[in-house]
């Protein structure tokens, strides 16, 4: 992991109604999301307790983090977070516009570390479908310039096997990395 600008904060939701599929009752619900829940979100959110993850999607919990969440916080109408240890891939990912658009995880009922019951970010997923529109394009800085990364000069190396197991897709990170950058 490389050191970037922690202190760029980006928008990952904005106050306002959103379709959500409902597990339980197996049907799609509209969810009111208002600037009240984005504070309880960002006052809530304890790195050191339960850090949350940047990662492709919405994948399973024991997914690989791309980078971590230092913090969030409210703007306005608009919830958004800084990353800490972002990893090439997620630069590469972002930059080559495999994944231009964020989706945040929320837990509605989750138990806090004073005890308490609230709502919490879970995790952050890259993706190109989001719920949340007109949000801005991710985009990592290093040291206040944009960092530009090509197939061609992208070597991964990962220190142990990291892989993506969803119902749709099974393999290492390596090499979903190099897949999308062949396409």
């Amino acid at each position: 992991m490389d050191k970037f600008d922690s202190e760029k904060w980006h928008p990952v939701v904005r106050a306002g109604i959103y379709p959500q599929w409902d597990e339980k009752n197996q049907e799609i619900v509209h969810v009111e999301v208002t600037t009240e829940d984005l504070v309880e979100l960002a006052n809530n959110y304890d790195p050191e307790f339960s850090p949350a993850p940047l990662w492709i999607g919405h994948p399973p919990y024991d997914s690989p983090a791309l980078a971590w969440i230092r913090s969030f916080e409210v703007l306005g109408s608009e919830l958004g977070c800084r990353f800490s240890e972002v990893s090439p891939e997620a630069i590469f990912l972002t930059e080559s516009g495999k994944y231009k658009k964020v989706s945040i995880e929320i837990a509605r009922e989750y138990q806090l570390p004073n005890g308490k019951v609230g709502q919490y970010p879970i995790a952050v997923g890259m993706t190109n479908s989001p719920i949340v529109k007109s949000l801005p394009d991710l985009r990592f800085s290093h040291a206040g310039k944009e960092v530009k990364l090509s197939n061609e000069n992208l070597n991964l190396v990962f220190e142990k096997p990291l892989i993506i197991n969803s119902n749709k897709i099974k393999m290492n990170l390596s090499e979903a990395v190099k897949k999308f950058a062949a396409t």
